[in-house]
Protein backbone atom coordinates (compact mmCIF):
# COMPACT_ATOMS: atom_id res chain seq x y z
CA UNK A 1 0.00 0.00 0.00
CA UNK A 2 1.43 3.41 -0.94
CA UNK A 3 2.36 5.74 1.89
CA UNK A 4 0.11 8.62 2.92
CA UNK A 5 2.73 11.05 1.53
CA UNK A 6 2.48 9.47 -1.92
CA UNK A 7 -1.30 9.59 -1.68
CA UNK A 8 -1.24 13.25 -0.59
CA UNK A 9 1.04 14.08 -3.49
CA UNK A 10 -1.36 12.38 -5.91
CA UNK A 11 -4.38 14.04 -4.26
CA UNK A 12 -2.76 17.49 -4.46
CA UNK A 13 -2.22 16.97 -8.18
CA UNK A 14 -5.87 16.01 -8.57
CA UNK A 15 -6.90 19.11 -6.61
CA UNK A 16 -4.63 21.35 -8.69
CA UNK A 17 -6.29 20.06 -11.84
CA UNK A 18 -9.91 19.47 -10.87
CA UNK A 19 -10.52 20.90 -7.39
CA UNK A 20 -12.07 24.23 -6.48
CA UNK A 21 -11.60 26.38 -3.37
CA UNK A 22 -14.15 29.14 -2.96
CA UNK A 23 -16.14 31.05 -0.36
CA UNK A 24 -19.78 30.84 0.53
CA UNK A 25 -21.03 34.21 1.81
CA UNK A 26 -24.43 34.40 3.44
CA UNK A 27 -26.18 37.53 4.68
CA UNK A 28 -27.51 37.03 8.18
CA UNK A 29 -29.97 39.62 9.39
CA UNK A 30 -29.36 43.10 8.02
CA UNK A 31 -25.92 43.73 9.53
CA UNK A 32 -24.05 40.43 9.47
CA UNK A 33 -22.25 38.17 7.00
CA UNK A 34 -21.12 34.58 7.40
CA UNK A 35 -18.05 33.69 5.33
CA UNK A 36 -17.51 29.95 4.93
CA UNK A 37 -14.75 28.29 2.89
CA UNK A 38 -15.66 25.45 0.55
CA UNK A 39 -13.55 22.91 -1.32
CA UNK A 40 -15.17 20.70 -3.91
CA UNK A 41 -14.18 18.29 -6.59
CA UNK A 42 -16.68 16.90 -9.06
CA UNK A 43 -15.85 14.36 -11.75
CA UNK A 44 -17.13 11.22 -13.41
CA UNK A 45 -17.30 8.16 -11.19
CA UNK A 46 -14.09 6.15 -11.01
CA UNK A 47 -11.37 4.68 -8.84
CA UNK A 48 -10.35 8.16 -7.66
CA UNK A 49 -13.35 8.25 -5.29
CA UNK A 50 -12.12 5.43 -3.04
CA UNK A 51 -8.65 6.94 -2.79
CA UNK A 52 -9.92 10.45 -2.01
CA UNK A 53 -12.33 9.16 0.64
CA UNK A 54 -9.55 7.07 2.24
CA UNK A 55 -7.26 10.11 2.40
CA UNK A 56 -9.93 12.35 3.93
CA UNK A 57 -10.86 9.67 6.48
CA UNK A 58 -7.20 9.08 7.36
CA UNK A 59 -6.77 12.83 7.96
CA UNK A 60 -10.03 12.92 10.00
CA UNK A 61 -11.48 15.58 7.70
CA UNK A 62 -15.26 15.81 7.76
CA UNK A 63 -16.50 15.75 4.18
CA UNK A 64 -19.63 15.41 2.10
CA UNK A 65 -19.97 12.81 -0.63
CA UNK A 66 -22.74 12.87 -3.20
CA UNK A 67 -23.30 10.73 -6.27
CA UNK A 68 -25.67 11.62 -9.09
CA UNK A 69 -26.00 9.63 -12.28
CA UNK A 70 -22.36 9.07 -13.29
CA UNK A 71 -20.95 12.08 -11.40
CA UNK A 72 -19.48 12.24 -7.92
CA UNK A 73 -18.94 15.35 -5.83
CA UNK A 74 -16.81 15.41 -2.71
CA UNK A 75 -16.67 18.61 -0.69
CA UNK A 76 -15.14 19.94 2.51
CA UNK A 77 -16.73 22.94 4.20
CA UNK A 78 -16.20 25.19 7.23
CA UNK A 79 -12.98 26.54 8.71
CA UNK A 80 -12.50 23.70 11.21
CA UNK A 81 -12.33 21.20 8.33
CA UNK A 82 -10.69 23.32 5.62
CA UNK A 83 -7.66 24.46 7.65
CA UNK A 84 -6.29 20.98 8.52
CA UNK A 85 -7.14 19.83 5.00
CA UNK A 86 -5.16 22.57 3.26
CA UNK A 87 -2.27 22.26 5.72
CA UNK A 88 -1.97 18.60 4.73
CA UNK A 89 -1.93 19.24 0.96
CA UNK A 90 0.02 22.52 0.92
CA UNK A 91 3.52 20.96 0.65
CA UNK A 92 2.48 19.13 -2.54
CA UNK A 93 0.34 21.79 -4.19
CA UNK A 94 1.58 23.76 -7.18
CA UNK A 95 -1.27 25.49 -8.99
CA UNK A 96 -3.49 26.15 -5.96
CA UNK A 97 -0.61 27.03 -3.60
CA UNK A 98 -1.13 30.84 -3.66
CA UNK A 99 -4.80 30.33 -2.83
CA UNK A 100 -4.00 27.82 -0.07
CA UNK A 101 -1.47 30.21 1.46
CA UNK A 102 -4.02 33.03 1.39
CA UNK A 103 -6.61 30.79 3.11
CA UNK A 104 -4.04 30.07 5.83
CA UNK A 105 -3.24 33.78 6.29
CA UNK A 106 -6.86 34.83 6.63
CA UNK A 107 -7.92 34.88 10.24
CA UNK A 108 -11.60 33.85 10.20
CA UNK A 109 -12.70 36.06 13.01
CA UNK A 110 -16.42 36.59 13.04
CA UNK A 111 -17.81 39.44 11.00
CA UNK A 112 -21.31 38.29 11.76
CA UNK A 113 -22.16 39.28 15.31
CA UNK A 114 -25.12 41.57 14.83
CA UNK A 115 -24.94 42.99 18.35
CA UNK A 116 -21.35 44.26 18.32
CA UNK A 117 -20.05 46.67 15.65
CA UNK A 118 -17.56 44.90 13.42
CA UNK A 119 -13.95 46.01 13.53
CA UNK A 120 -13.22 47.95 10.28
CA UNK A 121 -9.89 46.11 9.89
CA UNK A 122 -11.74 42.78 9.81
CA UNK A 123 -14.18 44.11 7.21
CA UNK A 124 -11.36 45.30 4.94
CA UNK A 125 -9.35 42.10 5.45
CA UNK A 126 -12.41 40.02 4.57
CA UNK A 127 -13.26 42.17 1.53
CA UNK A 128 -9.69 41.84 0.22
CA UNK A 129 -9.71 38.09 0.86
CA UNK A 130 -12.99 37.66 -1.03
CA UNK A 131 -11.62 39.61 -4.01
CA UNK A 132 -8.42 37.52 -4.04
CA UNK A 133 -10.42 34.27 -4.10
CA UNK A 134 -12.75 35.57 -6.82
CA UNK A 135 -9.81 36.76 -8.94
CA UNK A 136 -7.99 33.45 -8.48
CA UNK A 137 -11.11 31.58 -9.66
CA UNK A 138 -11.73 34.01 -12.54
CA UNK A 139 -12.95 32.42 -15.75
CA UNK A 140 -15.20 29.88 -14.07
CA UNK A 141 -18.31 31.44 -15.66
CA UNK A 142 -19.98 32.09 -12.32
CA UNK A 143 -21.69 35.33 -11.40
CA UNK A 144 -20.71 36.35 -7.87
CA UNK A 145 -22.99 38.39 -5.68
CA UNK A 146 -20.26 39.35 -3.21
CA UNK A 147 -17.05 41.18 -4.03
CA UNK A 148 -14.78 43.60 -2.19
CA UNK A 149 -17.01 46.54 -3.13
CA UNK A 150 -20.31 44.87 -2.22
CA UNK A 151 -18.93 43.82 1.18
CA UNK A 152 -17.66 47.32 1.91
CA UNK A 153 -21.02 48.77 0.78
CA UNK A 154 -22.89 46.27 2.96
CA UNK A 155 -21.01 47.51 6.03
CA UNK A 156 -21.29 51.16 4.96
CA UNK A 157 -17.55 51.56 4.44
CA UNK A 158 -17.65 52.77 0.84
CA UNK A 159 -19.67 55.44 -0.95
Amino acid sequence: MPSILNKLSWFSGLIDGEGCFTLNIIKQHTTALKVTPVFSIQMKNGEWIKDVLKILNKLNIKHYHRERKNQTEISVKHWKNILPFIRAIKPFSVVKRPLIERFLLYNPRPIRNRFIPTNPKIIIETANFVDFVREFNRGKNRPYKWSRDTILNFFGKKK
